[in-house]
């Protein structure tokens, strides 16, 4: 199953669970209960409005060309003092190149929380489905 497949999958379980909650509602309006379970439907919605947006935003293209001229010119500008210097120290040019590329790594790997080696756990959304399964209608 792809993402867009549970993407249409919650919507359509959004959808029937509204239409189901209305219509109990229609059914007794001043049953307490009912409007208690229109507001949490309400605030589930709006969790998952808030979650859908959260992973679609992203670091700007501008932001990822700066990171990336930041990094060269970081480079550059060692290794151009290096050179006047007339010093070379392998090892102290190969931990700055990797703190670099790790420190860029991160800061990707971050943006892009469905993906890489930084991944955002679904498991607080499966406890909540396995506690909505237990419990039952």
């Amino acid at each position: 199953m792809t993402d867009e497949d549970d993407a249409a999958r919650a919507e359509e379980l959004q959808a029937e669970s509204w239409r189901v909650a209305t219509d109990l509602t229609r059914r007794d309006p001043q049953h307490e209960g009912y409007a208690l379970l229109l507001a949490s439907l309400n605030t589930m919605f709006e969790v998952r409005a808030t979650r859908v947006a959260a992973l679609g935003l992203h670091l700007q293209d501008s932001v990822v060309l700066m990171l990336a001229a930041t990094a060269v010119l970081a480079a550059a500008t060692a290794g151009y003092a290096s050179g006047l210097k007339g010093d070379r120290h392998p090892v102290a040019w190969l931990i700055f190149l990797l703190l670099l590329l790790l420190v860029l790594n991160v800061i990707f790997d971050l943006d892009r929380p469905r993906r890489g080696l930084y991944r955002m756990p679904p498991s607080p959304l499966l406890d909540l489905q396995r506690t909505v399964r237990e419990e039952g209608p």
